[in-house]
């Protein structure tokens, strides 16, 4: 096979795999974007390589802030996997091994980042150990290479340990297994001095596993048993000779590789990239970003499909939460299966997605202080205790709409140190300590005039009580009337429904809306015909 034709499918790799994670995958990347918050000042610098692989993690997540264009993000995995896969076949082809051999490596990086807490320092620090390896390699000196294996512990963490193998084909040729037995003692006299000396607060599990190559607490040490094979490959990639010398014979052995790689991503995809937990980062993805529409006509097809994802709570608080935003509420929600009250406002779940969508609900109706309490709590349940520049920028706009503002001057200070938070960070400083700029801001001014202002005793468990009194606080708020209309249907109080019909009326939404129509003549059908008018019958009523 000639050169430029390699180049050529690698190419073709790349932009697969932008294809892929562009098209098909872009809510992963902005999940990962989500979950940290990358400074550009020294302490944070110092913070970060102050670990085994640190330089590693910095590295990473200097990539993952770009993942906050999603195009971006995915132009730089595909630079990322590509790079491996040269650099493998690099490597490889000193001993004139299958270069079809040298995507495995790239292929399984792609299966394994369909885990959502795989961090990106993983392949990164698979790419730095390459790339050192082959400049070692090609400066050939036993001592540069010992050099080299003690550093690489510190920027790139536990897959170093596949570097003293990766180091017996350079020009060095004298006594390779000797060699290869120095750098294996010199690799573990690192790891062990590293540990007792520097980083002697994490477990013996945490530091062979990598520190930060995976989203988790020092209580669950366990990670994806394909972090302990990808390294495996690499050393099968570049070690695995082809015995076969006849060009037909190896554009056989090629082909018949190549086929079972395709296959097996096909099949990696699908075990790897779970349904349920795309759906729901897609979901997260796409309030983020405000696309109500797109929630709604793909919450059409999802039903269309019977996808066992319609009528979970997680799902009717994004899809319930669009209608609203959208002004269709009254009219659409019973045209989907609803779950009761939870699929409104759901109450706190102890994960750091789930109650996002609430979170933005609670923004837009007015509940300041609860929308507060829930992005500090979805911030603080990251699983690696790192900061969110979403939840961050959400924590200074509750405190500055509450007046708090040396508390909102915090968070806008840590902004100011990003990428593409700071300029939002620049605006909303000269809002600090100035009424008169931010009754200037249509969003601020608007959600002061319906926040509430005074204390009470809050309830989730009662909140067609919070809605009503956020109602009463403002009655041009025609969200939190939507959604105190529809607690009530849900909950099956027809008489507080009917009660509140006027309401609508004086709302200027006239005529009524479609839905309240229909479910007042259909609880009117039902209390002629004797059926009691329970939480049952009122969040069931329109669906049968």
């Amino acid at each position: 096979m000639k050169q430029k034709l390699k180049y050529t499918f690698s190419l073709v790799f790349g932009i697969i795999v932008f294809q892929f994670w562009c098209l098909v995958h872009p809510y992963i990347l902005t999940f990962h974007e989500q979950n940290q918050l990358f400074l550009f000042t020294s302490d944070y610098w110092t913070q970060r390589f102050s670990v085994a692989g640190g330089f590693a993690d910095y590295l990473s997540e200097f990539l993952v802030q770009f993942f906050f264009y999603p195009a971006a993000g995915a132009a730089i995995v595909a630079v990322l996997l590509t790079s491996i896969q040269l650099l493998t076949w690099a490597l490889a082809r000193r001993y004139n091994s299958s270069y079809a051999l040298s995507f495995l490596p790239a292929l399984l990086l792609l299966a394994l980042m369909g885990d959502e807490n795989t961090l990106l320092s993983y392949p990164v620090s698979i790419l730095l150990v390459l790339l050192i390896s082959l400049i070692c390699t090609k400066i050939g000196k036993t001592i540069v290479n010992i050099v080299a294996i003690a550093a690489s512990y510190w920027l790139v963490g536990s897959v170093f340990a596949i570097m003293p193998l990766l180091l017996i084909n350079g020009k060095d040729k004298k006594a390779k297994g000797l060699n290869v037995l120095i750098y294996a003692i010199a690799a573990v006299a690192t790891v062990y001095a590293c540990r007792y000396l520097w980083i002697s607060q994490y477990p013996w599990p945490t530091v062979l596993n990598g520190i930060n190559y995976y989203r988790l607490t020092l209580m669950t040490l366990e990670v994806p048993n394909l972090m302990y094979v990808i390294p495996v490959t690499v050393l099968l990639a570049v070690f695995f000779g082809q015995p076969l010398k006849g060009q037909k014979q190896r554009l056989v052995l090629n082909s018949v590789l190549a086929i079972g790689m395709i296959v097996a991503a096909f099949i990696g995809h699908n075990k790897f990239y779970d349904p349920a937990t795309c759906a729901i980062l897609e979901q997260n993805h796409l309030v983020r970003g405000s696309k109500w529409q797109q929630i709604i006509e793909r919450a059409e097809q999802m039903k269309e499909a019977n996808n066992p994802a319609v009528g979970t709570h997680i799902f009717n608080n994004a899809l319930n939460l669009a209608l609203a935003m959208t002004n269709q509420l009254p009219d659409k929600m019973f045209e989907f299966p609803q779950t009761g009250v939870q699929g409104l406002l759901r109450p706190w779940v102890k994960d750091n997605t789930t109650c996002a969508t609430t979170m933005e609900a609670f923004y837009r109706l007015g509940f300041i202080n609860e929308s507060l309490r829930y992005a500090f709590d979805l911030q603080e349940s990251i699983l690696n205790c790192r900061k969110s520049g979403r939840f961050t920028r959400r924590m200074a706009e509750c405190n500055l709409l509450n007046g708090k503002y040396d508390v909102a001057s915090k968070y806008i200070d840590m902004l100011k140190h990003t990428l593409f938070y700071s300029d939002w960070a620049e605006k909303a400083d000269k809002c600090l300590y100035n009424e008169q700029m931010i009754a200037s801001n249509p969003q601020f001014s608007y959600l002061r005039s319906v926040r509430l202002d005074e204390d009470f005793f809050y309830n989730i468990n009662e909140m067609h009580k919070m809605l009503g009194k956020l109602v009463l606080h403002n009655r041009s708020n025609k969200l939190a009337f939507d959604y105190f209309m529809a607690e009530l249907l849900l909950m099956g109080d027809f008489r507080s429904y009917v009660a509140n019909l006027p309401e609508a009326k004086r709302m200027k939404q006239n005529p009524l809306p479609a839905g309240y129509e229909q479910y007042y003549q259909e609880m009117q059908k039902k209390a002629a015909e004797g059926v009691k008018t329970d939480v049952t019958t009122g969040a069931s009523v329109l669906q049968n």
